[in-house]
């Protein structure tokens, strides 16, 4: 439009056209710089709900990889004691007893269930808030 509206503004300045021919264009120049205006207005309306869209999903993004780390952190003891007890070793005295296995879901779940306590006494866990 800015290449238009220049050239428009070069022919209603020439003094070789008729005056009711510049008048109508004068019409037609403030047309175009009206349309100009609602354009740029519309481009600015486009970038803000452009950013409220990649606030928006930032926001969920972040809210999901907070759920995972909270669930990472909670189970973390269990992954290690899986660890431990999955090497081959005939040497752990805990696997040869009869309630080894019972042992290890006892110990897990504790660890477990100090965790999430842990986690909502000092606040980690928010998963329900906004």
């Amino acid at each position: 439009i800015k290449p238009f509206l220049r050239v428009l503004t070069h022919i209603i300045e020439d003094t070789a056209i008729c005056s009711g021919v510049t008048f109508y264009l004068r019409d037609v120049l403030d047309n175009l710089e009206g349309a100009e205006d609602d354009f740029r207005h519309l481009i600015e309306q486009c970038e803000a709900l452009h950013s409220d869209a990649d606030k928006y999903q930032e926001k969920q993004m972040n809210r999901t990889l907070y759920v995972l780390t909270v669930v990472s952190a909670i189970f973390l003891p269990a992954q290690f004691l899986t660890g431990v007890w999955g090497m081959n070793f005939t040497d752990m005295p805990e696997l040869n007893t009869p309630w080894g296995y019972e042992m290890f879901w006892v110990i897990t779940g504790l660890l477990t269930v100090t965790n999430i306590v842990l986690f909502c006494k000092f606040g980690r866990i928010r998963i329900l808030e906004d």
